[in-house]
């Protein structure tokens, strides 16, 4: 490998068009087109293939050399621009007494002595003379010389040097976080490691000055608050009333065991009041006003159009005919189609109770948008006919909002809907990097998705190389993703399949994930209640449950001493679609009786198991506990 490493530099080299005589019309281009005659670089790319002893002629390498040549134009498209024509006009003269902090630039570029990558983020304070600049340019100065074949120590010096030339300010500081594949996929492999370098000049070396944007830059991440707030905190009410944020759908309220109202069909307005402190970023509880009305119309359409009716109300029987929904009250029987219909978890459509399910999912739904932060009081309103409304409040972000918010790797598998899309968005407000290890993507904005089929050793392999060359400080694993096959003792297929996903594949990613990991990390297990009981019907997800209670203990002791705790996390009855598939929709859960075996009558929210595992992560007096968050079941 050495040799053909030499090989490529000495091509390299040689090809490259900056080593050559740049024309004139190329010069101040923001990235160099890929060069329409024969460079050499193409042919460097066939000798380092031939070196390997890789046929270049195979499917798959009759066009790398090209693919390969483009993607090494655009890595080096540095050395083919200049500062002035990045900069370009974006200098205005400002007055400006503060400092101005532009922190998490994203980088990567290529070390001079692997050619490997390496990448993280540029962080960039200054105290202004006469001018300052375009923010975006910060940007495109630290991607000026991140294009080209340097050393994180030279990327330091260029980027403050840059700015220096440009603003000539009064003061300065520029720190480099980087990771370094050199030291993460060869040598050491040293895959947690990361690089710090800063420079700092003129009046941000002052303590008062260097304190305030090393704070704001490493401080903020672990929750630290380096500046005395005052124990009154201020609360900020945001108003939330359009004309559109409405649901047009058919219901009745019933009043007794005999006695209801007319089925009939309106408009019900919806309005909001957001009571919060205000985040960091300017906006009541991290959420853009947008944001906080495209979360209530989103729920509004779900509502619409639809005929309302009541799982839980005990007057009222559904069940399921063919194509359509029956509902029979006091012996008059109602047939719908189903797909008007849309059976809700409450025990009326009363507007009470319309009103305090559209609370509970909004504040549920905020909970899920990547920038919500904080702790926000929620108060929605539904109106019905003109001088009929109902209001109820919920909480949003209520558990462990005071809690220091961590810095690390989130790894959740099966993080696209349910308990790990929730857990996913907890982690990410939190402060995680978090990792999506399933078949479907996670829609939660921030969140990086590698696909891959649990089931397949190969793919879970490969998946947890990926993350763990990529991971930084401490890792918290969940294995949340399970299979849920309904069957009977003696089905020796399906058990095999299950224990393949939700036994094997969690220890195949631990046992790579863990080799690096630093104290501080931990291992969660998303069990079940049956990972305690056993219920008919489903004998392969009880066998796999109690085996991840089994590897959980195995896993204290296996790790004792390395400070790397883990648990089990047993939610009970929770709204999740797999319940719901399993139970046949709502008609199903209420004929299931399990509301009656549950102390509050309710079912589980995906946002409170969430709130309990990102709890566990950073609580290492947990460690070997199995915790049950069912709301109160009963026995029998």
């Amino acid at each position: 490998s050495f040799l053909c490493f030499t090989m490529a530099a000495r091509a390299f080299r040689k090809c490259v068009p900056w080593q050559r005589s740049l024309p004139r019309h190329l010069s101040g281009r923001r990235y160099l087109a890929a060069s329409s005659g024969d460079d050499g670089m193409e042919a460097a790319v066939r000798d380092i293939l031939h070196a390997l002893e890789q046929d270049a002629e195979r499917e798959g390498l009759q066009k790398t050399p090209q693919r390969a040549a483009k993607a090494w134009r655009y890595l080096t498209s540095g050395h083919g621009q200049n500062l002035e024509d990045v900069v370009g006009t974006a200098l205005f003269s400002e007055g400006f007494p503060g400092i101005v902090t532009v922190k998490d630039i994203a980088f990567y570029s290529l070390c001079e002595h692997h050619m490997l990558p390496f990448f993280g983020k540029v962080h960039v304070a200054y105290i202004p003379r006469d001018h300052v600049l375009g923010l975006s340019k910060f940007a495109r100065i630290v991607e000026l010389y991140a294009r080209r074949l340097s050393m994180q120590e030279r990327l330091t010096n260029e980027v403050a040097q840059a700015i220096e030339k440009t603003l000539q300010p009064r003061g300065l500081a520029v720190v480099v976080e980087a990771s370094h594949m050199c030291m993460a996929m060869r040598g050491v492999r040293c895959v947690s490691s990361t690089s710090v370098t800063s420079k700092i000049t003129g009046e941000m070396l002052s303590s008062e000055h260097k304190d305030v944007f090393l704070n704001s830059v490493f401080n903020s991440r672990v929750g630290t608050q380096t500046v005395p707030r005052s124990p009154e905190k201020k609360k900020t009410t945001l108003r939330v009333a359009k004309e559109d944020m409405k649901f047009s759908a058919a219901h009745y309220t019933i009043f007794s065991a005999t006695e209801r109202e007319g089925l009939h069909g309106h408009d019900h307005f919806v309005s909001l009041e957001l009571t919060g402190e205000v985040a960091d970023n300017g906006l009541l509880g991290g959420v853009c006003y947008s944001t906080a009305k495209s979360v209530a119309r989103d729920l509004c359409r779900e509502w619409d159009e639809k005929v309302l009716l009541p799982a839980q109300s005990p007057f009222m029987e559904l069940r399921n005919e063919g194509d359509s929904v029956v509902a029979e009250f006091s012996g008059q029987v109602h047939c719908f189609p189903k797909a008007d219909v849309l059976i809700l978890p409450i025990p009326n459509t009363s507007l009470e109770c319309l009103a305090e399910l559209f609370a509970a999912r909004y504040a549920h739904a905020l909970e899920l948008t990547a920038m919500f932060q904080g702790c926000v009081d929620v108060s929605v309103t539904v109106s019905g006919s003109p001088g009929q409304f109902a209001t109820s409040r919920r909480s949003a972000g209520v558990l462990f909002t005071s809690a220091p918010a961590m810095s690390g790797t989130a790894v959740i598998t099966g993080a696209s809907k349910g308990i790990g899309k929730a857990t996913a968005a907890k982690m990410l407000r939190a402060g995680w990097d978090v990792w999506n290890l399933s078949r479907t993507a996670c829609s939660v904005e921030g969140v990086r998705n590698v696909e891959v089929d649990l089931s397949k050793e190969s793919e879970v392999g490969a998946a947890a190389v990926q993350v763990a060359t990529a991971a930084r400080g401490p890792i918290c694993l969940v294995h949340n993703a399970a299979m849920h096959p309904s069957d009977s003792f003696g089905d020796a297929p399906a058990l095999a399949a299950a224990l393949n996903v939700n036994v094997v594949a969690p220890s195949l990613l631990s046992s790579v994930l863990l080799k690096s990991a630093v104290p501080g990390s931990s291992v969660i297990f998303i069990g079940s209640t049956l990972s305690e009981k056993a219920v008919p019907g489903c004998m392969s997800y009880v066998v796999s449950k109690h085996a991840q209670l089994g590897l959980m203990r195995a896993a204290v002791q296996d790790l004792f001493g390395r400070g790397i705790h883990t648990a089990v996390v047993c939610p009970g009855f929770t709204d999740t679609e797999m319940l719901r598939s399993h139970l046949g929709g709502e008609v199903g859960i209420a004929d299931s009786g399990v509301l009656k075996m549950v102390s509050f009558g309710r079912l589980v929210q995906p946002g409170e198991v969430a709130d309990i595992v990102e709890m566990v992560a950073r609580s290492p007096a947990v460690n070997g506990a199995v915790i049950h968050c069912n709301l109160g079941q009963r026995e029998s």
